[in-house]
């Protein structure tokens, strides 16, 4: 089994803290909101709150007001929240380390913490896989699985000094990670449909530059997409605007990313989705697909929904802010409570809950700073240079910083504009 020392000691704080965590208040400076979220069912917000130097993770019922959960994290980076179910969230967060037997030199990594808001005990996300990093490659995916929440994580397997990114499923209750799929040392990221099944990844030689889509064909992988790309290759999104189909980008002559679908069941390549410059994706919070897109255009942030009742909603959202920058942060579950940024020159940034009655309620007002950008793709780390040490493990090449960084990558909420 892999044992990464340091890697545990740049985390510690981040679970001896849990216990008593000291108001931001305390820190004698005005917080920032740098995460929120809101829960499948509505009836809590999870965020991360920031003095700029220390940061707390809070749970909050909205109905009466009380606090469910308090984690101090000390200076730890927790790059965002989000729940799994009604009864867990996932804490994310990063740091920068060079563990033993591992080449490359120092990088940034990626861990996740589970927390039952009933016990309020930590449990870290592929703590003890044999022969497995328990550091993540890209952000957490919620899915449903045999009717229950299930985390699933992209992490590295190692075998006589090779390594693969694997995909692994995360029991909650249990704390137990199984393998999913692991099909060879090139694969760069994997999309898990609505039941939790691995339903396409893509592949990436950076020695020939060759780029491949494969989705699932019964028992194995169909290749559907090919591309030689050294330099701006195609990658995959996630799902596209329906379960059966997934989105990947390419490169236009004019280095324009192209969206489009491929259908999981025929293998079909779909035209282009007519774009919007500089979009970015908005999709359903609990099975991922997308139902939208936002870009900014001039100084203003323009949604744009496929679905006419998510589009009267936002519309109406909108409505309550006329004199503001409104953003999404987080909805609930059936896409009827929503928590959104609203920026106004006059009062400046604060956050609202909305109900589809249209009742809302204050989350924090002014003093508060506005939350950090989330949910993004972040750019990807060049491919590793140099040799192996005797006695040390080498990555994959896409194995660098996470693509989560500033939050996890798969929000399943808004991405920043520039960003499927």
């Amino acid at each position: 089994m892999i044992r990464i020392v340091s890697m545990a000691a740049a985390f510690a704080a981040f679970v001896v803290t849990s216990a008593a965590a000291a108001p931001l208040e305390a820190y004698g400076k005005l917080p920032t909101i740098e995460d929120i979220e809101i829960s499948p069912s509505g009836h809590a917000i999870a965020a991360v709150v920031s003095d700029g130097k220390n940061r707390v993770v809070s749970v909050q019922d909205l109905a009466s007001g009380k606090i469910l959960m308090k984690v101090g994290a000390g200076d730890v980076k927790v790059r965002g929240v989000e729940w799994a179910g009604d009864k867990h969230i996932l804490v994310v967060a990063t740091a920068t380390a060079a563990p033993l037997g591992i080449a490359g030199g120092r990088r940034e990594w990626m861990v996740a913490y589970s927390y039952d808001l009933t016990s309020q005990k930590p449990q870290r996300v592929l703590r003890g896989v044999e022969q497995t990093l328990d550091t993540l490659f890209d952000a957490p995916v919620v899915r449903t699985f045999r009717g229950e929440p299930t985390v699933f994580v992209q992490g590295v397997r190692f075998f006589s000094g090779q390594s693969r990114l694997t995909l692994f499923r995360y029991d909650l209750d249990t704390g137990k990670s199984v393998l999913v799929d692991e099909v060879g040392e090139d694969v760069r990221d994997w999309v898990v449909g609505p039941d939790g099944k691995a339903v396409a990844h893509e592949v990436y030689d950076s020695r020939s530059g060759r780029w491949a889509l494969k989705i699932r064909n019964g028992g194995g992988w169909r290749e559907v997409r090919t591309a030689v790309a050294p330099l701006e290759r195609p990658y995959l999104s996630g799902l596209g605007r329906t379960p059966q189909t997934v989105l990947f980008a390419e490169y236009d002559d004019d280095g324009r990313s192209v969206w489009r679908e491929v259908d999981l069941a025929t293998g079909a390549i779909g035209e282009p989705i007519p774009r919007i410059d500089s979009q970015g994706s908005v999709r359903d919070p609990v099975d991922g697909r997308l139902i939208g897109r936002a870009a900014l255009v001039g100084d203003k942030l323009v949604y744009d929904f496929f679905d006419e009742a998510d589009a009267r909603a936002w519309r109406s959202v909108q409505a309550a802010f006329p004199d503001s920058l409104v953003s999404l942060a987080s909805w609930s579950a059936d896409r009827k409570k929503i928590v959104v940024i609203a920026d106004s020159p006059r009062r400046g940034p604060g956050l609202c809950a909305r109900g589809h009655r249209h009742q809302e309620g204050h989350l924090a007002g002014r003093g508060l700073q506005r939350p950090q950008p989330r949910g993004h793709r972040a750019e990807e780390a060049d491919p590793l240079q140099g040799g192996r040490r005797p006695g040390t493990h080498r990555l994959p090449d896409h194995a660098g910083r996470p693509r989560g960084e500033g939050a996890p990558a798969r929000r399943d909420a808004a991405r920043r504009p520039g960003e499927p």
